[in-house]
């Protein structure tokens, strides 16, 4: 439907995400990151259309054209604890799969979600 430029996750940031996390600390940071918030529709239970929102994460400037990751994460109790709210958990899937290996990363909130016109 459409999009929401979030800002930039620096190569400085993502390093700091990476000394947190003892499995990617010793991984070179070689992006910085451009973070956009999309709002998309998917099918909804009762078989209409419902508008949801994710989060999409692009490498700036990388070297080559890049491959696309996408990071499907478990179930929420809250429905703001998501990927597009840009929270400090998900700067570990930022730094770990896109800053660090220059992939195009996709997180979709789902359903009752985010931003989700399901409740």
């Amino acid at each position: 439907i459409s999009y929401e430029y979030l800002g930039e996750f620096t190569k400085e940031q993502a390093e700091a995400a990476a000394q947190k996390i003892p499995a990617i600390k010793s991984l070179p940071m070689k992006y910085s990151l451009d973070l956009y918030k999309i709002y998309y529709t998917t099918p909804a239970p009762d078989g209409t259309k419902a508008m949801v929102s994710g989060l999409v994460v692009m490498p700036k400037s990388p070297a080559a054209p890049v491959a696309m990751l996408s990071y499907a994460h478990g179930t929420r109790v809250n429905r703001e604890d998501v990927p597009s709210r840009n929270n400090e958990r998900n700067q570990i899937y930022l730094t770990a799969f896109a800053s660090s290996t220059g992939y195009m990363l996709v997180m979709p909130d789902y359903l009752g979600y985010g931003e989700s016109s399901v409740k």
